[in-house]
């Protein structure tokens, strides 16, 4: 595209041979890329290489619908062919979603057509993750399950796990009126209590309704494994590492590829995710001077 960029940065040639040499077939990838160093350009050729080359489906998943946007533009300029499916699934384009299905385009979409029930988007051979640090809230939003004050069901399982709590704190959550530091006050109940107590605490989870039973059927095959949190304003389940590898839509494709201005060495990205390990490409040293 004659609006597109006329050449590539040399450290942005040199992330691509690293990748092209070493990590074709890897399971999962992480490229470093510090902002305004030309990461959406790097994950486009990328995405645009494996749809062509490959003949495979690429979607290119971001946070959130403006950045999805953006991203779709981008490639525009850069004339990389791409649809946008994002939204309710039922609004998607047939003829778009028929062009990514055929891998005839790239998916521009968001982290929440990937990480939902029962994802629309047919499973690629290739899954882009931009905004790859910022991802944890929204992969962990999918399992987890926040019942609020106001719910019958905050309080009929807060009767399920009362007699194994501190007295001071049952109090607390079943006053009528509380003040402002106690409401903020989050108590995790203890796993051996949350263990011994799982029958009734599915039972209970059970009865949900509306948006709660579709959470709680995401979240029930590990409930063993979740944790819980109460406060007086909510009751929060949610696992400490997500089970991403029980969901077919990130679980499947070929290669993840996580994008992301600060990847940590603390082993965040991995828990994030639900990976045992990432292998990553960081930036070239010097990266600054070459721009």
């Amino acid at each position: 595209s004659k609006r597109g960029a006329g050449s590539l940065w040399s450290h942005q040639a040199d992330m691509l041979r690293s990748y092209h040499g070493t990590h074709l077939d890897s399971k999962d990838v992480a490229l470093e890329l510090p902002t305004g160093s030309g990461k959406t350009l790097l994950a486009l050729l990328i995405a645009e290489w494996t749809r062509m080359k490959r003949g495979g489906r690429v979607a290119y998943a971001c946070p959130t619908v403006q950045l999805a946007n953006q991203v779709h533009i981008e490639a525009v300029k850069q004339g990389i062919s791409t649809v946008v499916l994002h939204g309710p699934h039922r609004t998607w384009d047939p003829g778009d979603r028929s062009r990514y299905e055929s891998a005839s385009a790239v998916a521009i979409t968001t982290y929440s057509s990937i990480f939902n029930l029962n994802p629309a988007i047919a499973i690629p051979d290739l899954l882009l993750l931009d905004d790859a640090h910022a991802g944890e809230q929204f992969v962990s939003q999918a399992w987890s399950l926040e019942i609020p004050r106001g719910d019958d069901l905050y309080g009929r399982l807060l009767t399920v796990l009362e007699p194994g709590l501190e007295r001071l704190i049952v109090n607390r959550l079943r006053a009528d009126e509380t003040a402002g530091r106690i409401a903020s006050d989050i108590n995790l109940i203890p796993p051996t209590l949350v263990q011994r107590e799982i029958v009734e605490i599915d039972r209970t989870l059970s009865q949900a309704s509306g948006d709660m039973f579709f959470r709680y059927r995401m979240l029930r095959p590990g409930l063993a494994c979740c944790l819980m949190y109460a406060s007086w304003q909510k009751l929060l389940i949610r696992p400490y590492i997500p089970p991403t590898d029980q969901h077919p839509a990130f679980a499947d494709p070929r290669q993840r590829l996580y994008i992301s201005a600060t990847l940590g060495e603390g082993g965040e990205l991995e828990r994030s995710f639900g990976r045992p390990s990432i292998e990553r490409l960081p930036v070239p040293a010097g990266w600054e001077d070459r721009v």
